[in-house]
């Protein structure tokens, strides 16, 4: 008699290589055990490499920039475009990835996406999302949206009171005796 088998394996990271197996058994006494094997590369339509962008450091009034590489290890080429972002005043340029960095993520295609955001952002943590749009051309498949984490926190900004009793003299005098403090009139 004939019966269909249907077995699924969750792979591993994309550029793994994997193998698997399974073993099923049957009431053939001629064949009681069937053993079947799969084994191959994971490959991924899309990636971004980093997968977020984290800006953990922001200096107030600065205009931090952060870097993705968006890269395809199927298609030859897409587009990227429709950037939009949950952060006002975000601003992205978009340009071919270079030939290393592709090897690297091991991609037939890419992208590098520079992301600057806005010099005034205020104090604290932020979370925002950067979204555009991945078009695979003449693959036959359709246009999707992907979304990029983007998170980090802007400094505060450095404070002295003098209302707080420090002695600012004692403080220039132990500078001044070791020669890195700059008095000025």
């Amino acid at each position: 008699g004939q019966a269909s088998i249907r077995v699924r394996w969750q792979t591993a990271k994309n550029g793994v290589h994997f193998h698997e197996s399974a073993v099923v058994i049957t009431n053939d006494p001629i064949q009681p055990e069937l053993n079947l094997t799969i084994e191959g590369s994971v490959m991924v339509h899309v990636t971004a490499s980093p997968p977020e962008l984290v800006l953990p450091t922001v200096r107030p009034d600065e205009a931090p920039v952060a870097y993705t590489t968006i890269a395809s290890q199927v298609w030859d080429r897409f587009v990227v475009d429709d950037f939009e972002s949950s952060m006002e005043g975000i601003q992205w340029q978009v340009s071919p990835a270079e030939p290393a960095e592709l090897e690297r993520l091991q991609a037939r295609a890419g992208y590098r996406v520079r992301v600057t955001l806005p010099g005034s952002l205020p104090q604290g943590d932020f979370n925002h999302w950067i979204r555009f749009r991945i078009d695979p051309e003449q693959s036959g498949q359709n246009a999707k949206q992907y979304e990029l984490p983007l998170r980090g926190k802007v400094l505060r900004r450095l404070a002295v009171s003098l209302d707080a009793g420090v002695d600012v003299r004692s403080v220039w005098d132990k500078e001044a005796r070791r020669g890195s403090a700059i008095h000025r009139q």
